[in-house]
């Protein structure tokens, strides 16, 4: 989906039920946090008594801890004397002790404290509260904002906010000429795509994220190890960026943006994306009929609203990114050469094929088509 400007919610949630800290009609901004939660500790079982090289049974004689008792990391929980340096082994965390057993200490980790920030710019019109209001506890909030949408095909996971930046246009590969010091802690926009050196260059210069055409396929296991998210607008491969996304981005070039990089899992559907927050004077958020546990703007999309005339952009190959204009609809499924029938329309690429004399027209199945606003 690609949308010039739109109202926008988006849930922010917490890993586990917490403590919510944002209220209802409170304007954020990407940094503030929204609630905080606690994680429940882990259980590390440390063989002592292997490490120590003693019998199982004489475990409780070389621990200088016992069960119950609270240990800091890096306290020294068994040490066995030896002639020259004495062996120890040592907390690897934070916890409790749990328990002795069979030449084994088994150590329960703190619980970990996790604060979830609101990661854009927007208002707060819900609570997720998922039935634990009684508790005191929610799930998240849902944030509200008007602004650009632009939703790619492939994303490395992880989120991002900062400051949009045009570096390369649809016509040419991302360099590490491309990317100085002044990249830094910004979002680069690329309209094709980049090559190996500029995404070392790229860590280097500790960008915030980054925005392809699309990703060669032998970048992509170095790409999700990065510790910034990067986003495919059209996937795979060398293609570079449909112009009407290209321009939108540059429209926006300097503002700030929060990018948003997950895939879809089995259970979370969705896509990768950018939000580029608009200005609105006097703007205020619609009116949310807030339910109890309900979440709005979370539902699967409506069924895909065309006339001829609309705009659309292709998901799949041969078209895969090209944007095109619907010359006509068919509610009745039609055969496609994989064998199989399905209800689609009649689009107008123009000259998406290089070189090609005459305006190329296909039928796209709508379940390969997305609406260009």
């Amino acid at each position: 989906m690609i949308v010039a400007q739109t109202t926008i919610r988006r849930a922010r949630r917490l890993p586990v039920p917490g403590e919510i800290t944002a209220f209802v009609g409170q304007r954020v901004e990407p940094p503030d946090i929204i609630g905080r939660a606690s994680l429940p500790g882990e259980y590390r079982v440390l063989p002592v008594a292997r490490l120590l090289g003693v019998p199982d049974e004489h475990l409780t004689e070389v621990c200088l801890y016992r069960a119950g008792e609270s240990v800091k990391e890096g306290d020294v929980l068994a040490r066995q004397p030896g002639p020259l340096r004495p062996r120890a082994v040592h907390a690897p965390a934070d916890g409790v002790i749990v328990a002795l057993s069979e030449g084994c200490l088994i150590l329960e980790v703190a619980p970990r404290v996790v604060e979830v920030r609101a990661g854009m710019r927007g208002t707060v019109v819900g609570i997720l509260e998922g039935g634990l209001a009684a508790a005191g506890l929610g799930q998240g909030v849902m944030i509200e904002l008007t602004g650009a949408l632009i939703q790619g095909v492939w994303g490395s996971g992880q989120g991002a906010y900062g400051l949009l930046r045009i570096v390369a246009g649809p016509d040419r590969l991302l360099q590490p000429e491309d990317i100085d010091v002044s990249c830094h802690g910004v979002i680069l926009v690329a309209g094709t795509s980049l090559s190996e050196a500029a995404l070392r260059q790229a860590q280097q210069m500790q960008v915030r994220g980054l925005i392809l055409g699309s990703l060669p396929a032998d970048l992509c296991e170095a790409v999700i190890d990065l510790p910034f998210p990067v986003m495919a607008v059209e996937g795979m491969g060398h293609r570079p960026m449909a112009t009407a996304t290209f321009e939108l981005l540059k429209t926006h070039d300097g503002r700030e943006a929060t990018l948003i990089a997950d895939m879809p899992g089995r259970w979370q559907p969705g896509r990768p994306e950018v939000i580029i927050p608009i200005p609105v004077v006097d703007a205020q958020p619609a009116a949310v009929p807030w339910a109890k546990g309900k979440v709005i703007g979370e539902q699967p999309a409506p069924p895909l609203a065309l006339e001829p005339g609309a705009r659309v952009r292709a998901l799949r190959a041969p078209y895969a990114g090209a944007i095109g204009t619907v010359k006509k609809l068919y509610d009745r499924p039609r055969p496609l050469p994989t064998g199989s029938r399905l209800p689609g329309a009649e689009v107008d690429f123009g000259h998406a094929t290089p070189g090609a004399a005459a305006s190329e027209t296909a039928f796209i199945p709508y379940a390969n088509l997305e609406r260009v606003e």
